[in-house]
C-alpha cells in the first residue's frame, strides 16, 4: 500500500487531556463499519486503545467492542501449562522509544484506507539483547485492495527518532517456489492487521528454559443487550463449566444474542525469517502455528482474555522476525427482524475484532514503560 498523503511520526506521550473517541466510518448502509481511537489520552494504553462496532445510518455505534493488550511475557513451560509460569518482558527505557504514525486518507489504485504503525523497543538494553514489536493497521474506507506485503514503522536503531518504512510478507509461505504466497484482498468496511517484530543486539539470548513468546490482549463488550452469549470453536465450548474451554487452542469466538450474532474466526498461522544486513525483513523461512487461548477476567463479565503464543525456538538469534497477518473469513447470520429470519452479512463486524486485539501490543509495551 502506497500512501498519497504525507506521514506525520509522533513520540507518543502519556500526558494528555480527558478521554474521546474519534470515529472514522467506512462501508454504507446498515454494513457500515466505525473504528474508534483515543486521540487525547492521559496514560499510555488509552493512547493506543482501539473501539469498533456497526454503525449504519448513524456518524458512531449504538454499541461496540474495545481492545486493549495486558502483557508482554516469556512463557517457561509448555501452551496448556502457560498460566502457571511466564516472565514479563518490560519495554526499553532507552530514549525516543515511543513510535507512532497516523495517516488518514491514503489511496492505493480505486482504494482508500486510513492506517495506524506503531511499535517500540523491548529489553533493557536492546542495542546489547532485546528486540522490537510493531503494528500496521488499515480501515479500508472504499474500494479493493490486494497485496501479499505490509508496511512496518522500523525506527533507524535504539536511541533514534527517525524512523523508515519496511516491508514484510504477510501471505502464508509458498513452500513450493520459496516465495510469499499469494496476494490477500480486502474491501470496503474491512479492518487488518499484522503484528512485527524482530529481535536485536550484539549479543541477544533468550533467557534460559523460555518455549514461547506471549501477548496478552483484553477484549470488552460495550452497550450490548444483556442476552449475548459468549461461546469458542463453534459454539462447542464455554468459558466454565462442563463444556469449559481451559487452555485448549481458539479458532473462534461466537457472541450470540436474540437480534444480533458475531462470529471471530482467528487465523493460526504466522511468518517468521531472517532480518538482512540493510534492515529489510527477507522471504520467511517458514509458516507455522500460532497458539492462541482466552481465560475469564476476574471480576468483570463483560470481558475475556486472548492470549496469542508464539514458538520461541524461532528467536534465539538476533535479527529474526515475526509477522502475524489476521485475516477472517466472512460470517453469515440469521437474524430476527420481528417478522421473520433475514440473512445478513457479519464479515464487517468480524475483521474489526482481530485488528483491535493485535494492535494492543503497542499499548502493552507502552504500558509496561510506563511502569519501569
Amino acid at each position: 500500500m502506497k500512501s498519497a498523503t504525507s506521514r506525520v511520526v509522533l513520540l507518543l506521550s502519556v500526558a494528555g487531556s480527558a478521554k474521546s473517541l474519534t470515529w472514522v466510518k467506512a462501508g454504507n448502509g446498515s454494513q457500515a463499519m466505525c473504528a474508534g481511537v483515543e486521540t487525547d489520552c492521559n496514560d499510555a494504553a488509552s493512547c493506543t486503545r482501539v473501539a469498533f462496532g456497526p454503525c449504519g445510518g448513524a456518524a458512531s455505534p449504538e454499541f461496540y467492542f474495545q481492545a486493549e493488550v495486558h502483557g508482554f511475557a516469556f512463557i517457561n513451560t509448555t501452551d496448556s501449562a502457560y498460566l502457571t509460569n511466564m516472565q514479563e518482558l518490560k519495554g526499553s527505557a532507552i530514549a525516543n522509544n515511543n513510535y507512532r504514525a497516523i495517516d488518514g486518507d491514503l489511496t492505493a489504485g480505486d482504494a482508500t484506507y486510513a492506517r495506524i504503525t506503531a511499535g517500540q523497543y523491548v529489553g533493557t538494553d536492546p542495542s546489547v539483547s532485546g528486540g522490537y514489536i510493531g503494528m500496521a493497521s488499515y480501515l479500508l474506507k472504499k474500494g479493493t485492495i490486494s497485496i501479499n506485503q505490509n508496511d512496518f514503522l522500523v525506527p533507524d536503531g535504539p536511541l533514534k527518532s527517525t524512523t523508515t518504512s519496511k516491508k514484510a510478507c504477510i501471505a502464508e509461505l509458498n513452500t513450493t517456489t520459496s516465495t510469499c504466497g499469494a496476494a490477500l484482498t480486502y474491501k470496503t468496511g474491512d479492518f487488518k492487521f499484522s503484528l512485527f517484530g524482530f529481535t536485536t543486539g550484539s549479543s541477544f539470548a533468550l533467557p534460559s528454559g523460555v518455549t514461547y513468546l506471549g501477548i496478552r490482549t483484553k477484549l470488552t463488550k460495550k452497550n450490548f443487550p444483556a442476552d449475548v452469549e459468549v461461546t469458542f470453536n463453534g459454539k462447542a465450548k464455554t468459558l466454565a463449566g462442563l463444556t469449559a474451554i481451559g487452555t485448549s487452542d481458539v479458532t473462534s469466538v461466537e457472541l450470540t444474542g436474540t437480534n444480533r450474532s458475531l462470529t471471530m474466526n482467528f487465523p493460526q498461522k504466522y511468518n517468521v525469517g531472517d532480518i538482512t544486513d540493510v534492515g529489510e525483513a527477507s522471504t520467511p523461512t517458514a509458516t507455522k502455528d500460532v497458539k492462541i487461548k482466552v481465560a475469564a477476567v476476574d471480576g468483570d463479565a463483560d470481558s475475556i482474555y486472548v492470549d496469542y503464543l508464539f514458538d520461541a525456538a524461532d528467536f534465539k538469534a538476533a535479527k529474526k522476525y515475526f509477522v502475524y497477518d489476521p485475516t477472517v473469513s466472512e460470517v453469515s447470520t440469521a437474524v430476527s427482524t420481528g417478522s421473520g429470519l433475514a440473512v445478513v452479512s457479519e464479515a464487517a463486524l468480524a475483521r474489526p475484532a482481530l485488528l483491535a486485539l493485535g494492535m494492543g501490543v503497542v499499548a502493552a509495551l507502552l504500558r509496561l514503560t510506563s511502569e519501569c
